[in-house]
């Protein structure tokens, strides 16, 4: 079987780490005779496809540099790539692309932001508009499809409603982390200089939805409970928050570097407001470190019991939950003890090799 994958637009974190795990799951099917990936071009990308004979990227700089050129690639150029290299199926990891003949397509949602109304009345009219046009790119891509993938349970719920599919066209399947990157002589050395249980560790960006304010505000407060602690944020080093007292920008880590900053962290916390998976939450897990989580459907999804959760609204509640966590030693070895049999039944689940299943599924049934 051929399986095109539409990727355009991945350059980083959280859809980078989804797609390789994906093409390593595929690559070792049998089923799997060739994978075409439509990606950015790597210039801009933080990381590198693998390696082997089943995989062929085709690059597509102008659906990344274009804005309208992508639209036209979702609506239209996307079917004509696939016909000319001879697909079986795509699966559209874009969320946002369609076919228009006989070749089936599976779409698989990441994107939360759309579907939280929150978002819009934070953002300015221009971001609105962008979100609703993705909304509506979304659901032709998952009206048109054979199978709708999502990760969680509230995204399930999100898109039947929204979308109007019923409960068997939409498939759940939860992700698991990816394998933790060791290297030698690897240095944090801001993270380092702070005594070790002081130590609260922020992944992600500043978008408006990751609700950084709270953590920031909190931390005021929480510095008069437990002096000493320290937030680091994986922002650009000149940010603005970095001249908050206890704050500390880290800049962008990958790789060994961030693996070996959640080791170091005491505790690694969530304040999103919305997020479709928040996989930094499984990596703190597999790896041992506790999680602080805000209190929303899409972190009770992720996490399960192995997370506290907090008020996302609340820089009070988010001090209180952070003190203790960070003075109750019991709580956090509980918490560890807790994500570490989470991260196990999540990997003997095999996500990656049950997203290969379903879409080798769907053209075995010819829709």
């Amino acid at each position: 079987m051929h399986i095109a994958i539409d990727a355009v637009g991945f350059k980083h974190s959280g859809a980078a780490t989804v797609l390789l795990d994906f093409l390593k799951a595929a690559v070792h099917d049998p089923r799997v005779a060739r994978l075409t990936v439509f990606c950015s071009p790597r210039s801009v990308r933080a990381f590198a496809l693998p390696e082997d004979p089943k995989i062929r990227s085709v690059e597509r700089p102008r659906a990344e540099h274009s804005y309208l050129y992508r639209l036209y690639w979702f609506e239209r150029g996307l079917d004509r790539a696939c016909r000319e290299a001879g697909a079986d199926v795509l699966f559209c990891m874009s969320g946002t692309g369609r076919l228009h003949g006989e070749i089936p397509h599976v779409t698989f949602i990441q994107q939360s932001k759309p579907f939280f109304g929150e978002i819009y009345r934070a953002s300015t009219p221009r971001q609105r508009l962008r979100l609703w046009l993705l909304k509506v790119l979304m659901k032709r891509s998952a009206r048109s499809a054979s199978v709708v993938m999502v990760q969680t349970a509230t995204m399930k719920s999100w898109v039947r409603r929204d979308f109007q599919l019923p409960d068997e066209r939409i498939e759940v399947v939860q992700p698991s982390p990816p394998e933790p990157v060791h290297g030698e002589k690897i240095s944090i050395e801001p993270m380092e200089a702070v005594p070790a249980g002081l130590r609260l560790l922020y992944v992600g960006s500043d978008a408006p939805q990751k609700n950084l304010g709270t953590i920031v505000r909190g931390l005021t407060q929480l510095r008069e409970i437990v002096p000493g602690v320290t937030l680091f944020l994986t922002l650009a080093l000149d940010h603005p928050v970095c001249s908050v007292p206890g704050v500390v920008c880290l800049g962008y880590l990958d790789g060994a570097r961030l693996w070996k900053a959640y080791g170091l962290a005491t505790a690694v916390v969530m304040p999103s407001l919305v997020e479709t998976v928040g996989l930094p939450m499984l990596e703190a897990m597999r790896v041992g470190i506790p999680v602080l989580a805000a209190d929303r459907p899409y972190a009770h999804d992720i996490c399960g019991n192995a997370a506290y959760f907090f008020d996302p609204h609340s820089p009070a509640a988010f001090a209180t939950a952070a003190a203790l966590i960070l003075q109750n030693q019991k709580l956090r070895l509980d918490l560890a003890r807790r994500g570490a049999a989470l991260i196990a039944k999540r990997l003997r689940a095999a996500p990656y090799a049950k997203m290969v299943d379903i879409i080798v599924g769907e053209r075995s049934r010819g829709i």
